[in-house]
């Protein structure tokens, strides 16, 4: 599924990712930049600090997009696709 990026929000290309199993190609402008949110170590960092409410970060991604951390988990795809390109 390709995104324009223009409109999307980071939460949308979780739940793309999540709900219908397909890695959303997103098409970036040419000033984006890397999220450091978006960074694993970032995500691991917010689901550690829930370890009260049974926060693990060794959950898979898709489980941590599902504990409050989509937009992070968003942010992380956005990377991860302009890595890949």
């Amino acid at each position: 599924m390709a995104l324009d990026g223009a409109y999307d929000s980071f939460n949308n290309y979780a739940d793309i990712w999540n709900y219908l199993n397909i890695n959303p190609t997103i098409g970036l402008p040419s000033d984006a930049v890397i999220s450091t949110e978006g960074r694993i170590e970032r995500i691991n960092y917010g689901i550690n600090k829930m370890w009260k409410s049974g926060g693990d970060p060794h959950f898979p991604l898709n489980r941590k997009s599902k504990t409050g951390r989509e937009k992070q988990v968003g942010m992380y795809l956005r990377n991860k696709n302009m890595e890949d390109t």
